[in-house]
């Protein structure tokens, strides 16, 4: 694992509280924060060598808020378009056959060709 993606994530672990906080502050939400928190760890599992980080806590924390601003507009596209659109039914009725109802139908089928040979 890189070097920069090491001490990212140590830093990340010995922050994790603060930046919960920034997340939730921007977010207004614990389990979103969570969320971006988490986003956060896998995003610096992905970071290289080059270029060297040098001021390795104002980035973790200036991706925590890109992630919880990137989320929050997510949010808000989402909520915008189901305004727009009106709320979504509860069920959707779809055109395929219920995976367990057609294994049922299938196996009358072989069977019902079984018989007729």
């Amino acid at each position: 694992m890189p070097t920069n993606a090491v001490a990212l994530t140590r830093l990340l672990l010995a922050e994790r509280a603060s930046l919960l906080r920034l997340a939730q502050r921007i977010l207004g939400n614990a389990p979103a924060a969570e969320d971006v928190t988490q986003s956060l760890w896998f995003r610096v599992q992905r970071i290289e060598d080059d270029p060297p980080i040098l001021n390795k806590r104002a980035y973790l924390f200036r991706l925590a808020t890109n992630l919880a601003t990137d989320r929050r507009r997510a949010e808000t596209r989402y909520g915008e378009l189901i305004e727009a659109t009106g709320a979504l039914p509860e069920h959707v009725q779809a055109d395929m056959v219920p995976a367990d109802r057609f294994l049922v139908d299938r196996d009358n089928l072989d069977r019902m060709m079984g018989a007729l040979d």
